[in-house]
């Protein structure tokens, strides 16, 4: 795994590559294997969006309208995920045009027959690969929601990280909160479900564009523009890494001049004379 990778492999787990496919190359044709790498993306996409969806409609919105979190925990927890839910509904749109641009897709029986429809998705990823760097911010800030759901990991970090919940009623209210949001129990609603799904995501478009490329003739044009696609999906994992790595060794420090500009801008106006 490419070192830009190991960082993000460890916050989304071993069960980043869950949902995938199985291929069977001896039961299935070369333009079979290639529809169906084609189809784990558009529908692997359509469930991400869903569950994105569910997480505002379950969790933010909510939790928005109580009061046991401060505004900069619920921040810490959701951190920019109405922008990537926003940009994550557009691209979905982008695959599904490019598959309904060829009304045959589905009876395709020789992989030459789907170049159109690979150079078309390889450019919603061309095209976008700058939008993809909204994850740097929530996957660096991953580290915090933790700390908002599990205040046992912020024992001695009290006054160093404003993001850890007061102990006693604050935690009772949010544990209330998710019980209730999740009754069941069942760890696929859960709000830390929900929340690593953006990360195990933004690990499985490479994997999937390297399995497309691997099922075209590398001789051919859509292999290249799919090199191309992958190029730059890496060089995004490559910028959330690079985020994460300054957000480990400086964040911190980011947090104590907030606070401390915080307190300066408060003290201001709480000494300011009324006219």
């Amino acid at each position: 795994m490419p070192l830009e990778q190991r960082r993000l492999s460890s916050l989304a787990g071993s069960s980043a590559s869950s949902g995938s496919f199985t291929l069977n190359p001896r039961q299935l044709t070369e333009a079979e294997k290639l529809r169906k790498v084609i189809m784990e993306l558009l529908e692997t996409e359509k469930t991400y969006v869903k569950h994105l969806n569910s997480l505002l409609e379950h969790y933010l919105e909510p939790m928005k309208k109580e009061t046991f979190l401060s505004n900069s925990e619920v921040n810490a927890l959701f951190g920019n995920i109405q922008e990537i839910v926003q940009f994550q509904r557009v691209f979905l749109q982008s695959l599904e045009e490019a598959i309904a641009s060829e009304p045959d897709f589905h009876r395709f029986d020789h992989p030459a027959q789907f170049k159109n429809v690979l150079f078309a998705l390889g450019n919603s990823f061309l095209y976008y690969a700058d939008q993809f760097k909204l994850y740097s911010s929530f996957c660096a800030s991953h580290s915090k929601a933790q700390k908002v759901l599990h205040p046992s990991k912020c024992k001695g970090l009290r006054n160093k990280d404003h993001v850890c919940p007061a102990a006693g009623e604050g935690n009772s209210a949010l544990l209330e909160f998710l019980q209730s949001r999740n009754p069941k129990g069942q760890h696929s609603f859960s709000l830390e479900s929900y929340l690593i799904k953006p990360i195990q995501r933004i690990l499985k478009y490479p994997l999937l564009l390297q399995q497309l490329k691997h099922l075209t003739d590398p001789s051919s044009q859509e292999h290249l523009h799919l090199s191309e696609a992958l190029k730059g999906m890496e060089r995004v994992a490559e910028h959330i890494n690079e985020m994460q790595r300054i957000h480990e060794e400086y964040g911190a420090i980011f947090d104590h001049l907030s606070r401390q500009h915080y307190k300066s801008s408060r003290q201001v106006r709480t000494n300011t004379p009324v006219a």
